[in-house]
């Protein structure tokens, strides 16, 4: 059955008062961007809103904790609102895990904003000149979690039916009548499903927090035809962009060769950035001598001061967050079998690569003022320090293995074979 085409924005896990983390130094001019970026990019979300004429706008959860958030981020949302009034667009929002408790009285929401309840689904037809175009059905989180699928279903006059809700699901969406599903709860760009009946879309969040998060942020405008077929836009909103770019280096390339690859990546970046300030995590696969010089700190501090005064104070600005060479699977040295301090490291260590129980013959205590001697091990303490922040940041398990495998050789190894 044709009917009249429409639009609307979709936007989820805003996070307004959820800040920017994972970085150990932060560079003095870019502290206000990075203090700012949550509601900078929540701004372009209700910009794009209002620049691309869209019917209304969805908001799939988690926009604001209700419970910490301060006045300033509860004035932005409620100025947003009005904004978007004022051009009569509505705003169909349903809340996740922290925003559907009951709105702070203080904070009057204007009239064109749809919160859902969190005791059962409600369902509101939009219409434009008095003709209904669309049927949305949403449930905020309640005490229990997210609602679940079979909750929802299509509209019962044949509308075009929009599904909005906060949760992680699998699959399975596609049988149940909604012909789109406006989904919240990650934050990156994700189209669960997508078949000539029902699309089911993720936006992922407006603004990356951190380096698990890299790449581009987004809200999407979704557009409905006449044959109710659905087409998706995305609309880059981040201010600041995580990157973590992996710079392939062949066994021979030296110094110089890293430092103009480095220099080239960098610049293309900035050129396809968009305008968004980059965080860059570099991740050098090498083999040879440039290998060991990265992991051993001196040259990798030479190569960020260096990257970070050509490109890191401009704007847009590129900063380099850290330089990391991959780590090869594996054993640096084949000493399992000797009978030393490290031999019984590196045998613990094996177990837990091949997800062993580690069993307390293979526990191992090691006293760094020891180990970290002057005449020895100096060029180590960047080393130790990266390894704590990698172990007490979700970095996969594997890798903070393997960071332990190498740095553990190097202390528990004579001075000649470290090197």
């Amino acid at each position: 059955m044709s009917q009249r085409p429409f639009r609307f924005l979709h936007a989820a896990d805003l996070h307004l008062d959820d800040p920017v983390a994972g970085l150990a130094d932060i560079p003095p001019h870019l502290v206000d961007l990075l203090v700012d970026c949550p509601l900078a990019a929540a701004r372009r979300v209700f910009d794009a809103a209002i620049e691309q004429h869209v019917d209304f706008v969805v908001l799939a959860g988690d926009i604001v904790d209700l419970n910490r958030a301060a006045s300033r981020e509860l004035t932005f949302l409620v100025e947003q609102f009005e904004r978007l009034a004022q051009k009569n667009m509505a705003v169909y929002w349903a809340g996740g895990a922290i925003d559907s408790a009951d709105w702070p009285p203080n904070y009057s929401l204007p009239g064109n904003v749809m919160h859902a309840s969190r005791l059962h689904v409600q369902r509101h037809r939009h219409t434009i000149d008095g003709q209904p175009i669309c049927e949305l059905v949403g449930r905020s989180h309640d005490r229990h979690g997210s609602p679940m699928a079979r909750e929802f279903a299509g509209s019962s006059d044949d509308l075009f039916s929009i599904a909005v809700v906060h949760a992680k699901f699998a699959a399975g969406l596609g049988d149940l009548g909604i012909e789109y599903w406006a989904l919240g709860g990650l934050h990156g760009p994700t189209t669960l499903h997508q078949s000539a009946q029902s699309l089911s879309h993720y936006p992922g969040s407006p603004q990356g927090r951190n380096a698990n998060e890299a790449g581009a942020h987004l809200c999407t405008l979704v557009q409905v035809d006449e044959q109710r077929q659905v087409r998706l836009s995305p609309i880059a909103t981040d201010v600041i962009r995580w990157e973590s770019p992996v710079l392939a280096l062949d066994v021979a390339a030296d110094r110089t060769k890293l430092e103009r690859a480095l220099h080239d990546r960098t610049a293309q970046m900035i050129a396809e950035s968009g305008g968004a300030t980059l965080l860059i995590e570099w991740r050098v696969s090498c083999d040879g001598a440039i290998f060991n010089d990265l992991r051993r700190g001196k040259l990798t501090a030479e190569l960020l001061g260096a990257l970070r005064r050509e490109f890191g104070n401009h704007s847009p600005a590129a900063w380099t967050v850290a330089i990391q060479p991959e780590l090869p699977p594996g054993l640096p040295i084949r000493g399992e079998n000797e009978e030393t301090l490290r031999g019984d490291y590196l045998r613990a260590i094996a177990e837990l690569l091949h997800d062993k129980p580690m069993t307390d013959s293979h526990s191992i205590h090691l006293d760094a003022d020891s180990l970290l001697s002057e005449d020895n091990a100096a060029w180590q303490l960047p080393q130790l320090n990266h390894l704590a922040a990698a172990l007490a940041a979700p970095a996969p398990r594997r890798r903070v293995l393997q960071q332990a495998v190498w740095l553990g050789t190097d202390l528990l190894s004579p001075e000649e074979s470290a090197r």
